[in-house]
């Protein structure tokens, strides 16, 4: 009975350490998007489908300071903040003319 009782901790262990690492190799390798949006005051960027996007404070969010109600194509990597909002960290950007 004790021996079963070690193996099934163990394994939930084990079950556990995996899970979390997966969970951090996807956390820590952000994939590049394409998107495309307009840039609003306060470093934000709403895409065409109207997801809101802080734009990273970085060289290339600071470029884009001066782009406000232009409409863009950002490639870049999105994350979440701390409250589950969606940061884009840009690397680069094309302004769209119409």
């Amino acid at each position: 009975m004790k021996r079963n009782v070690i193996l099934i901790v163990v394994g939930l262990t084990l079950a556990v350490l995996l899970a979390g690492t997966g969970w951090a190799a996807s956390a820590a390798s952000p994939e590049e998007v394409q998107l495309t949006g307009t840039i609003l005051q306060g470093g934000l960027l709403v895409d065409d489908q109207g997801q809101e996007y802080q734009m990273a404070k970085d060289g290339g969010a600071m470029e884009l300071d001066a782009q406000v109600g232009q409409k863009i194509e950002v490639k870049g990597t999105v994350m979440e903040d701390n409250d589950g909002k969606k940061v884009i960290k840009i690397n680069d950007y094309k302004v769209v003319t119409e």
